[in-house]
């Protein structure tokens, strides 16, 4: 894994990692970065977006840290700001989403997401009901499935 504290299973890791593997990523919800930095091994490069005020307070330096530590600081454009405000960056190939579970944050984070085929985390996790009713309301098509994450294409 990453080193970095991150709710993404050992499973779910290679599977992110097989869909980035070259492409040009956006990424919505970064925290400390343990999802960052599997996407960042993959890909050709990620724009990473985060508010960067987690859970216990400011989560920015940590975030570079962690990045610099795991060699892929240069692979990751960081954008501190709304995730759903600013998904828009023209020709991302792959798109991952790790907001709150809520429908809002991620029915919006899909609706703004540029890239087709998007990664969305916390399908089936308790407290997280939002996320299959926005990927149902989207009319996403599930093309894998891996524990909690789901891969979907829109308009699939």
């Amino acid at each position: 894994m990453t080193g970095v504290p991150t709710s993404i299973s050992d499973r779910e890791s290679s599977c992110l990692s097989r869909w980035a593997r070259d492409k040009r990523v956006i990424e919505a919800g970064a925290l400390l970065g343990g999802s960052t930095i599997i996407l960042a091994r993959a890909a050709r490069h990620v724009v990473s977006i985060d508010r960067h005020e987690g859970y216990s307070g400011p989560t920015l330096a940590g975030f570079l840290s962690n990045l610099e530590r795991a060699g892929v600081r240069g692979k990751v454009i960081p954008v501190v700001g709304d995730a759903i405000q600013m998904m828009r960056f023209p020709g991302m190939e792959f798109g991952f989403l790790d907001l709150t579970g809520e429908w809002d944050s991620t029915f919006y984070g899909i609706h703004y997401c540029s890239a087709k085929i998007i990664g969305i985390h916390d399908l089936g996790r308790p407290n997280c009901a939002g996320v299959e009713k926005a990927i149902s309301y989207a009319r996403l098509k599930v093309i894998e499935h891996v524990d909690t994450l789901a891969i979907c294409v829109k308009g699939g």
